[in-house]
């Protein structure tokens, strides 16, 4: 007897704590796990764009709305001359801000304060798809959409008009043309290392893959270090030396007063060029890199 009420009693303890997690469980699902509330937007209001202090960002602004709901978000991209494609995760201020967030003192919606979220841009030409997804400091969550063309005008190459040398290196098949050009206040020294480039500026180094020893005409496009396939030019990339790191394939420097140097590898792309007689231009569309060089490579 006194075994069978020991055995009710665990019965009814196993049931109660049972029941009072699932009760739990059930209220805690409630509160994190909010329906999230959809909000779509169809037409561009407005948008800008300008370059960071520094010059080393690209800001765009950029406000969708439809039925009722509004949205403004800042982004921050690379030197490009249009929103780039990727996930912006959330820096809270401007002074927080890298590449590849959206900065939110300077982004709201409609629908209440953000706390924490990211926005999926995705690209086609001009057609852009925009989604994201917000926490809102009420708990709720916020998912807004956006599908339809967002059209960014390509300016004009920059002007690099200071030819800064050429060196042509033998590969086991064809040869590698490299070829430097920057902007004025930038000058080549010799070195026992080597020459290398001095002064105040910005100057794009590219390590073209050709058949002869000559720079040849056409439209280039990036392969891997390693590769000899003419018609193609280096990716920049990181070298790595006995432990001694350096940068090498085809590369974007600014250089400022203090000696400071900032690099950009080239990725992507293309490099264009165009001989008429003696001159030949040279255009890099590499993304955040638009450049271009018109003289002859002496």
């Amino acid at each position: 007897m006194k075994k069978q009420i020991n055995n009710i009693i665990i019965f009814f303890a196993v049931l109660l704590f049972c029941s009072c997690g699932q009760s739990d469980a059930i209220d805690d699902l409630t509160g994190k796990y909010p329906i999230p509330q959809d909000v779509t937007l169809s037409t561009v209001s407005s948008k800008s764009d300008s370059l960071n202090s520094a010059n080393t960002q690209h800001i765009y602004n950029l406000t969708l709305t439809g039925d009722g709901e509004s949205m403004t978000v800042q982004f921050v991209c690379s030197k490009t001359w249009y929103l780039e494609a990727r996930t912006y995760t959330m820096a809270n201020t401007t002074s927080e801000a890298n590449i590849g967030n959206f900065i939110a003192e300077n982004t709201s919606i409609s629908n209440g304060t953000i706390s924490s979220g990211s926005i999926t841009v995705a690209k086609s030409g001009d057609t852009y798809t925009i989604d994201g997804v917000f926490m809102m400091k009420d708990g709720s969550v916020i998912r807004p959409h956006f599908s339809g063309n967002i059209v960014y005008t390509k300016p004009e190459p920059k002007a690099l008009i200071k030819f800064l040398g050429i060196t042509t290196t033998a590969l086991t098949s064809g040869n590698n043309v490299n070829i430097k050009f920057g902007t004025e206040g930038l000058s080549v020294m010799s070195s026992m290392w080597g020459n290398y480039i001095q002064g105040t500026g910005e100057y794009v180094s590219i390590d073209f893959i050709c058949n002869s020893t000559s720079l040849a005409i056409g439209t280039y496009i990036p392969v891997s270090n390693g590769s000899t396939t003419t018609g193609t030019f280096v990716e920049g990339y990181e070298g790595n030396y006995n432990g001694y790191k350096y940068n090498a394939g085809s590369c974007y420097y600014s250089l400022d007063s203090s000696g400071n140097t900032t690099v950009t590898y080239l990725t992507s792309g293309t490099v264009t060029v165009v001989q008429d007689g003696a001159n030949y231009t040279i255009t890099a569309d590499c993304g955040a890199i638009y450049v271009q060089y018109t003289g002859t490579l002496q």
